[in-house]
């Protein structure tokens, strides 16, 4: 995310994320993300401000972008721009699991490398392409699809934790009771919003142009950008989606009434990712796809 915001996408909201601009078909059908922006500078006051912001976000359910919450100082901004840190800190030898071609999904097979190869990798597209690789039109210094290696939802490597601060308000990743925790394990528990435990904390880490595939999460989300942008379109949920998480669809569903415009499970794709390219849909193998709701 640029000028560092934080995005909490909540639970069931379809999250497609972009890191290049491309005609997206949904566009006419956008509505504003709400913004909220902190006013203290105090880490205490704006951990405070930012549970009272979140908090009516997230029992409606609906999406809410959050300004100046991670300052300049926060070390990850600066660090994580040094591939050469990275590597010293997570370690050559680190396995790291990967996807070719920019997007994970069902039809891209899934890699482990040692995360030294990685940042390798990184540094030659740098060479090949720039840190941005902004062009757009058909004669520009692009990557091929087949160019993209992405390391998408890895686990956040442990040494890489203290490089920033994990809000109040999603609890504490552990119970293990410090100094400025109270009785219940938590650091300041009054700010938490929600169950007020960590289920995962994941990294997502590549070039310009990789793309996670259209698909919702059963859990609520905090995402937290520190270095680059990313764009990023949620849908509403679906009131009955929670009857169908587990269903798979077969090539007969495609046209019917019945089968959801988001195609969640159909065509071999996990129960919660969709096949559909929402850049470019193919509305006559997923013709519901027309169905599809007003877009944040």
């Amino acid at each position: 995310m640029k000028n560092i915001k934080m995005i909490d996408s909540l639970s069931h909201k379809r999250v497609i994320q972009f890191a290049r601009s491309r005609k997206f078909s949904v566009n006419r059908k956008k509505r504003p993300v709400p913004i909220e922006e902190l006013n203290s500078n105090l880490q205490q006051q704006s951990q405070n401000e930012l549970s009272r912001i979140v908090r009516p976000y997230y029992e409606i359910q609906e999406p809410v972008l959050i300004r100046n919450f991670i300052d300049g100082g926060t070390p990850a901004i600066h660090r994580w721009k040094d591939l050469d840190y990275l590597c010293d800190k997570v370690g050559y030898n680190t396995p790291c699991s990967v996807e070719i071609g920019g997007s994970y999904n069902s039809n891209i097979a899934r890699n482990e490398i040692l995360f030294g190869e990685y940042i390798a990798y990184m540094n030659l597209f740098h060479e090949q392409y720039g840190s941005t690789s902004k062009g757009t039109g058909e004669n520009d210094n692009r990557p091929q699809s087949e160019e993209l290696v992405y390391m998408a939802q890895n686990h956040l490597f442990p040494s890489l934790k203290d490089d920033f601060t994990m809000p109040d308000l999603v609890g504490s990743m552990s119970k293990l009771k410090t100094k400025s925790s109270d009785s219940c394990g938590f650091r300041n528990s009054r700010n938490i919003v929600g169950h007020g435990h960590v289920y995962s904390t994941m990294i997502w880490f590549g070039p310009s142009h990789c793309i996670s595939p259209l698909h919702y999460d059963p859990l609520d989300n905090l995402l937290m950008g520190f270095v680059g942008k990313k764009k990023i379109v949620l849908f509403p949920k679906d009131q009955n989606d929670g009857d169908d998480y587990n269903r798979t669809y077969s090539s007969d569903d495609s046209k019917s009434e019945k089968t959801k415009w988001h195609y969640a499970g159909y065509n071999g794709q996990q129960y919660n990712t969709s096949p559909v390219d929402i850049c470019n849909p193919d509305y006559k193998l997923y013709p519901n796809f027309e169905n599809v709701p007003q877009a944040w």
